[in-house]
Formats: structure tokens, sequence, C-alpha cells
């Protein structure tokens, strides 16, 4: 189907997931609102996931949707009802489960917009072929506003701080004695164990950054506040535990630190985002989908193992984790401060 773009006054986006992936898909997001100017456009994201974006200017509406709230027949209905209602001329689908297809095509929506998937092919009216080659995730987005009408120029993931979220930063950072570009920040957690460094590891590592020099912040989010505790109390006089933040919060301690350690997590993409210093620590996970070829500021460690990647998130074996040294990853904090 070819789109008559000046047939296209509002759009929606749908980008349901977690934080990452809806980081990672702004520079897409971007691209439609260049490619269709005078439309107005609008994103779908689940509870949690407005703050990424309800500073961005190129976005006129953010639509969220709470999983959790209410029956989940009603709840679903609710959002179907919402959607058709807004009449959206176009609908780009850069989730791509079976919920975000069906409401897609249940939205009404003349251009319906989806990555190729196979059974879910008959929701959208112009299928995007997937890359026959892994890729950079943002760029697999980039494809799908392409072929939604849209050529955006790429580029790195970036959201807006604002300077509330430094002032609370930066007074962290003076209570505690640190001074901007001269502490690491650790981020111990992890959505899957296939993906997490061992804690003990990240306690060691702060305790030999200490001793060189380099002061550490343990970096939390929710429900992990006691297990950060713990960390940082196994760190001894080494560690700081970072105060509570939101996202933009945790974008300034990234971006006054001097590095960020960090597994494939939320974490990882943000640090990139604001242009820090960032040393990864891969497991399972396909490090081409989720490293920015072009960032010169990442150092990406992953242990040479005949199993990976294998993409799981249950292992019994986590030899992929824990081959990789405490030394190694203090040398590569040492060799990102110095470049």
């Amino acid at each position: 189907m070819i789109i008559q773009k000046e047939k296209v006054k509002k759009i929606l986006i749908i980008k349901f997931r977690a934080l990452g992936d809806i980081l990672l898909s702004i520079p897409a997001m971007k691209a439609l609102k260049e490619g269709y100017p005078g439309a107005k456009l609008s994103v779908l994201v689940n509870k949690g996931g407005e703050e990424l974006l309800e500073a961005e200017s190129f976005v006129h509406e953010l639509l969220v949707f709470d999983k959790k709230s209410g029956r989940n027949y009603v709840r679903d209905l609710n959002l179907i009802l919402s959607v058709k209602g807004k009449k959206f001329d176009l609908v780009v689908d850069m989730y791509g489960n079976m919920r975000s297809a069906m409401l897609t095509y249940l939205s009404g929506a003349k251009y319906r917009v989806g990555l190729a998937s196979g059974s879910r092919n008959i929701f959208y009216n112009k299928v995007v072929p997937g890359s026959t080659e892994i890729i950079y995730n943002p760029e697999v987005w980039l494809r799908v506003a392409a072929a939604s009408g849209a050529v955006g120029s790429g580029g790195r993931p970036e959201i807006k701080l604002g300077t509330e979220a430094e002032n609370y930063i930066s007074s962290f950072l003076k209570a505690e004695g640190l001074k901007e570009g001269k502490y690491a920040v650790l981020n111990p957690f992890a959505s899957a164990r296939t993906r997490e460094w061992p804690r003990t590891k990240y306690a060691e590592l702060a305790v030999k950054l200490g001793i060189g020099g380099t002061p550490v912040v343990i970096a939390w989010g929710p429900g992990q506040y006691e297990s950060a505790k713990s960390v940082t109390a196994a760190s001894g006089a080494r560690a700081f535990l970072a105060p509570q933040t939101g996202i933009k919060q945790l974008g300034w301690l990234l971006k006054k630190s001097a590095a960020v350690v960090t597994g494939t997590t939320f974490v990882q993409h943000l640090a990139v985002a604001v242009g820090a210093n960032v040393v990864s620590i891969f497991g399972a996970t396909d490090s081409r989908a989720w490293v920015d070829p072009d960032y010169r500021k990442q150092t990406v460690l992953q242990a040479k193992l005949e199993c990976m990647p294998c993409e799981k998130t249950e292992c019994s074996d986590l030899r992929c984790m824990n081959e990789i040294s405490v030394s190694k990853v203090e040398e590569a904090v040492k060799l990102n401060i110095k470049a």
C-alpha cells in the first residue's frame, strides 16, 4: 500500500514494553514527526514510560496504558474504544506483539504499519520486512518509520533531563563530597540472571576503584533498594548509595559521572543517551542489537563461549558472566576515564 502523506493528519505510535525499548525508539519517533511536520503525533506507552517522553516537543499527546488497572477485558476494551475514537489516519506498531497488532487493526486507521511477524501480518496493510542480519535496535524502528513515509537522520537516542533534576543530583553530590566527573556509577541489577554480573563482583570492583581514587555510587531502581544497600555495605566505605531517582535524575547522575558500569539494561541505554562513558557487561545477549556501533565512549565486555549468544534469561551455567573478572572491568573503567 502506498501512503498518501497529504491525507495523514493524526499519527499514533504504539510502543508498549520496557523503558529501554521506548528510549531506543525515540529517533524513529522523531523521524515520523519530521516526515509529517503538519500532523499531530501521539504515542501510546505502558504506565511508567511517560516520563521519557513528557518533555519532548515532537509528541502532541501521550497515551498511557496501565496493565494493572481493572479487569483485563474491561481495560482492553476501554483502550480499543479510546484509540478508535481518536480517528488516527496512520498507526505505526513499534512493539509487535498480538495486543499491539490487534490494536493497530482495530484503531480503524487507513494506514497500519508493522514489522513482519508471521501470523500478525494480517493486522497491517503495510508490512515492513525484518532485517536479514542483526542490527542496532534503533535502526530497526527507523526502517519502520521509513516504510511509513518518514526518513529520519538517525542519531543517538536522547532525552531532555531538565534543570530541576540536575539540581537534585548536584545537591546529592555536594552532600556526599563527590565531585562531578570524578566518581563511577555501578548498576548491579538487570531483568534476568543471564544479564547480571554477580553483585559480589560489583562490591569488589567498588573497593578496587575506591582504593584507586575513584569513589563509587551504587544506582538502584524500584524494588532494588535493599539489595543496593547490601552491595553498598559490602563495599565498605568505598561506595555511596544513590538517592531515590526518577528517570531524569538518574540521567544526570550518569551524565555527571566519570564512568558507568552496567549490564544490558535501561541504565546502559540511558547512559549512552546522556553521553556518559559506559562499560557494558554482556552475558547471553547479542551485543550487536543493543550497542551503537558509532558510539565511541562505550566498552563492551563479553566472554567468548561456544554457547553464546543464546538469548536465554535463565541458565544453570552462568559462565558467561562469571568468567568476566573484576580486574578486567576495573581496567576497562580506567581506560574509559582516561579516554
